[in-house]
């Protein structure tokens, strides 16, 4: 338990997206640096599978970062397009590539890349592809990592890359969401952490505001279980729970609130990390006021971690070696705080040392952020309350879109989202 001594207002979401690459040739590129003869090469195949366009100039800052790029192998490197005919017919053909046990060597992937005309991710959902046998097992290759600080890496969020074989997939970043409440404008004696329900009858009217901005898709912790295609909560339990959240919504119409809000200096943080602070403004460094971060607590009193983008080695992988040393260099303190592929990462690297005073991050504009000693100390300690760690998927989108359809009857959108889930789960 702590104190939280002061207060002020604004939303955060720690997220993370990684975004695709193009170049005026086609979504293809072979890059190769070396002196050899390319054909006497190792040749790595690279997909990445993001939400954004026009990122190829990050992709090969990465690709030049890995150590013997260009004298030990070259990098075949391929993007998905966003949308339309020409991604699913790409989808398809990898698909069929990995069935019959070929493919790409390494994927890089963001998580939420499918809320574009419909458009799904080439690994719908991580968990359970990873009980497929699809991706290479990693434990053997990490423990002689070079690169990466396996121990500096988020704990919780990586062991979300884990089944019975050990490490499969390599998560790069995550979000978190919180509230931010200046501690020179506002203060509390309220205790935290609490729950979720504590939260909605708290004596501190911005501590239920802040609750107010919890998303449904937090609450329940995982929400399927994989491995019988189960969704771990029922409808009755979501209905609920909406219900719930609903009441407490009505809370931002209350005009005292809202001028208390505003009295506060209150304003909106959409992400700690890039790419939202160079676009909104918002800044967290030495310039910004010293802010106490306030979680959305789920329903056990944690924070709830929602993984948005991993890195993975293919089973069929010729070349284990080489496509390793392509992910440890990824996962490297220097590439998450350096390559300009991070900065694309809506929110958090997992390295926990970034974003602070002398260790950047980058944005997506090419530039660096960090935060300041007394918010880097509460950002740590926000983190230190995580509880729950899942991958983000279509799952978590279909529970948010419950909100956007308040002018039908709850219980109807509620059903049809709910049996949305389940047919996704049972075709998948």
């Amino acid at each position: 338990m702590r104190k939280c001594a002061v207060l002020f207002a604004c939303i955060l979401v720690v997220s993370g997206i990684l975004a695709g690459c193009e170049t005026k040739q086609g979504n293809t590129q072979n890059i190769s640096s070396s002196s050899v003869a390319s054909d006497e090469l190792p040749t790595i195949r690279l997909l990445v599978d993001f939400i954004s366009d026009g990122i190829g100039d990050s992709i090969l800052d990465y690709v030049q970062r890995v150590p013997g790029y260009g004298t030990d192998f070259k990098v075949d490197y391929t993007y998905l397009p966003r949308t339309g005919a020409e991604r699913e017919s790409q989808l398809t053909s990898i698909r069929t590539e990995i069935l019959a046990g070929k493919g790409p060597d390494i994927f890089i992937c963001s998580c939420p890349n499918f809320d574009y005309d419909n458009s799904k991710p080439l690994f719908l959902f991580p968990n359970q592809v990873m009980e497929r046998r699809v991706f290479l097992p990693l434990d053997s290759y990490l423990e002689n990592a070079e690169y990466m600080e396996w121990d500096k890496l988020f704990q919780p969020v990586m062991e979300a890359g884990k089944n019975e074989e050990g490490q499969l997939l390599l998560p790069m970043s995550y979000q978190i969401t919180a509230m931010l409440f200046d501690s020179e404008l506002y203060s509390c004696t309220e205790e935290l952490p609490m729950t979720w329900e504590m939260m909605t009858v708290s004596n501190d009217p911005m501590i239920q505001y802040a609750g107010s901005f919890q998303s449904i898709n937090n609450f329940f912790g995982e929400l399927a279980d994989y491995q019988n295609d189960q969704l771990t909560f029922t409808e009755d339990e979501l209905l609920l729970r909406y219900s719930e959240l609903r009441d407490l919504k009505r809370l931002r119409d209350q005009q005292d609130l809202r001028e208390l809000y505003t009295e506060k200096g209150g304003t909106i943080l959409l992400d700690i990390g890039a790419p939202a602070i160079p676009l909104l403004g918002d800044k967290l460094d030495d310039s910004s006021p010293n802010y106490i971060m306030i979680p959305m607590y789920n329903v056990d009193g944690g924070v709830t971690a929602n993984i948005t983008s991993f890195a993975a080695i293919n089973r069929n992988t010729k070349y284990p070696e080489l496509s390793f040393r392509m992910l440890d260099s990824l996962l490297s303190k220097d590439v998450q705080s350096k390559c300009r592929l991070y900065g694309n990462v809506m929110g958090t690297p997992v390295h926990m040392d970034l974003a602070q005073k002398g260790q950047p991050a980058q944005t997506v504009f090419g530039g660096t952020w960090y935060m300041s000693e007394w918010n880097f100390a509460q950002f740590s300690s926000l983190r230190d309350q995580v509880n729950e760690v899942k991958f983000y998927t279509e799952l978590d989108e279909l529970l948010i879109r419950i909100s956007g359809e308040e002018s039908k009857p709850l219980d109807e959108v509620v059903h049809d989202n709910y049996t949305k889930m389940q047919m996704l789960l049972a075709e998948s």
